[in-house]
């Protein structure tokens, strides 16, 4: 629900859509993360990029760093595995 509803939010209102995910609980940072990369990389991918570098690492960033990949991975696959090499690690068990 908090992605589709950051997505439909982010095409109206961006900035809005951006504050209020900076502010949101870390259950669910992540959700609204992937909701506003995914709206936000279909306009300014350059702008959307420069703003998850600056989250901290995380659920939330590693969410929204699955959309940027998925979005550049066929156009700028150098990129998008840098991206990729900064998703945090998974636990080990």
């Amino acid at each position: 629900m908090v992605n589709a509803t950051v997505a439909t939010w982010a095409k109206q209102d961006l900035s809005a859509a951006r504050d209020w995910v900076e502010k949101l609980p870390e259950a669910d940072a992540a959700k609204g993360c992937q909701g506003l990369m995914t709206s936000w990389m279909k306009t300014d991918p350059v702008a959307a990029s420069e703003w998850l570098s600056k989250q901290a690492v995380g659920p939330a960033r590693d969410a929204g760093a699955k959309v940027l990949i998925e979005q550049i991975k066929d156009t700028d696959p150098e990129r998008a595995d840098q991206w990729r090499k900064s998703l945090t690690p998974p636990a080990a068990k």
